[in-house]
């Protein structure tokens, strides 16, 4: 969490910009964020009041929830979805729709996920999940920017693999309010994209899948 960096950093790197909620940590920032499951999806949450958010069976209960705590909402990896024990491409038209409408619901989407890579040329290739992702943002939501990320959660030396530029004085003048303005008025350059990368190494991702077991099929 937030709280925990703080606690483990060393001090002398840390000043709180936006207390409770964004720091400057050396040449970069960290953020109060939140990357929850409700129902099918993963959303990320920045921004809000309050406590963190606990799982939630619908995307519909999580959405009103954090609508109602002020907060802004990413769906991450669109077409990952949720199933049993591991994350799935849609695999019928109800699904899609799922997908589709959830869409609807929040405030950006992620349409390059650094971990969606070709794990085996030919045979079992992620990088769908991302230009999927784009794709129906270009036909259907272009309101949309699109974020990028790198989703490396517990790698610090990939975090930056991936993810989107905001201005740094908006950042250093309005703290977390700026970034919240930088993604609603699609504010940010998406450093990422699905057909051209950067994409993290095969190596990287079965340490991933070997250690948090989220594998996909």
């Amino acid at each position: 969490t937030y709280e925990q960096a703080l606690d483990d950093l060393p001090p002398h790197l840390l000043t709180e910009i936006d207390p409770g909620k964004l720091a400057r940590c050396g040449e970069g920032y960290i953020a109060r964020t939140q990357e929850i499951r409700a129902g099918r999806h993963h959303l990320l949450v920045l921004d809000w009041e309050g406590d963190y958010f606990p799982c939630y069976n619908s995307i519909e209960a999580a959405v009103n929830e954090v609508r109602s705590r002020n907060g802004v909402l990413i769906l991450n990896h669109p077409f990952a979805l949720t199933g049993k024990r591991v994350l799935t491409l849609p695999k019928t038209e109800e699904e899609e729709e799922l997908i589709k409408s959830a869409y609807g619901l929040v405030d950006e989407v992620e349409v390059h996920n650094a971990l969606c890579i070709d794990v085996l040329p030919w045979m079992y290739d992620l990088r769908e999940i991302n230009e999927l992702a784009e794709k129906l943002r270009r036909e259907e939501f272009r309101h949309f920017k699109g974020v990028a990320s790198s989703d490396c959660h517990h790698y610090p030396d990939q975090l930056k693999i991936a993810g989107i530029y905001v201005d740094q004085v908006l950042i250093e003048t309005k703290g977390m309010r700026g970034i919240r303005e930088a993604l609603l008025n699609k504010d940010f350059i998406r450093l990422g994209d699905p057909s051209k990368g950067p994409y993290i190494s095969r190596m990287s991702l079965l340490e991933v899948a070997l250690k948090e077991y989220q594998f996909m099929f």
